[in-house]
């Protein structure tokens, strides 16, 4: 019988979900997060073939091979190492980079190996300007934007700009408040000195936000109505707890659906999350990919049943390679 594998990382609404619908189904998953990471790793590369032996801290044997199903939900620290007890920095982050290129040679051969698989390891890493170049070659609508390093710069006094972070948001708490780097609007007619790498986009009127739940040529897209909200008119991820935005199911034009499909492929993303916005004038711009996005957001308000989609995908799978 075929193993089904799952990387996440713990109190992930959507994994505990799918894994519920997976047991219905009498099919129980081998979980690997931060209660379960790997402990035990033997990797045989040679021409003819590839053997992957692990063991988890609960004692879970996981034999890699053909037929094995591998769901990769989120999360980046799956091994558990034992470091040694060194000062030297130079030394420490020769550790630190040797324990990175060790996890990557084990997603990678873990990759190659298994042709039933949603998601990937290296997924998460996509670069966002890179990808709103992708975008554009697909023929997506994308926002005028600039990056900028040392360097002064005046925008034009008529238009309004927003800066976000290149990378991803970073999340932390300090003294019991949340702080993160949120998408911001800016408008300025003073010369502006750029000391750091930035990202600045033209601000775009909108009358809706999308979000789109991508899944192996399928979308599943939401409207969220947060423009005539101050605190979610930006960005509607500076949530309203007391008035959350109204969200509804939203049809995607056939057209930009295949602009999707073809972005996507080329990302070599098989599921993801992307986000548009849809301006004044009815046109689709498209803001950034999230490959390991939440959906459950998408799912609940719009009745989709996503989770059970992922459980349906994951079932298909292990009937085929039982």
């Amino acid at each position: 019988m075929p193993q089904v594998i799952i990387f996440s990382t713990l109190n992930d609404y959507s994994t505990i979900e799918t894994i519920r619908l997976l047991r219905l189904k009498k099919i129980s998953p081998i979980i690997i997060n931060q209660w379960n990471k790997i402990s035990e790793v033997d990797i045989r590369i040679s021409r003819s073939n590839k053997i992957i032996m692990l063991r988890t801290k609960l004692n879970d044997t996981i034999e890699i091979n053909d037929k094995t199903i591998v769901w990769y939900r989120t999360g980046q620290d799956f091994i558990e190492y034992l470091l040694p007890n060194v000062k030297d920095k130079t030394i420490q982050k020769a550790i630190e980079l040797e324990m990175t290129q060790f996890q990557e040679a084990l997603f990678y051969s873990i990759e190659s190996i298994c042709k039933c698989r949603i998601g990937s390891y290296f997924s998460p890493k996509v670069n966002k300007i890179n990808v709103l170049n992708i975008a554009s070659k697909n023929g997506l609508n994308i926002p005028i934007s600039r990056l900028l390093h040392q360097i002064s710069v005046k925008f034009e006094a008529d238009k309004r700009y927003i800066t976000k972070s290149i990378n991803e948001i970073v999340l932390f708490y300090k003294r019991g408040k949340e702080y993160q780097n949120k998408t911001t609007a800016i408008s300025s007619k003073k010369q502006l000195n750029i000391e750091f790498p930035t990202l600045f986009q033209e601000y775009v009127n909108k009358y809706c936000e999308i979000r789109v739940f991508y899944f192996f040529g399928k979308l599943f897209a939401m409207a969220i109505m947060s423009q005539t909200n101050e605190k979610t008119k930006v960005d509607f991820r500076n949530y309203d707890y007391e008035k959350p935005n109204r969200a509804v199911p939203f049809n995607i034009d056939s057209r930009t659906a295949r602009q999707i499909n073809n972005f996507m492929k080329e990302l070599n993303l098989n599921m993801g999350s992307l986000d548009f916005i849809q301006n004044t004038e009815g046109k689709l711009i498209f803001l950034e990919v999230n490959p390991i996005g939440q959906y459950g957001m998408v799912s609940k308000p719009c009745n989709y049943k996503l989770e059970n989609l992922i459980a349906n995908k994951i079932v298909s799978y292990y009937e085929s390679q039982n």
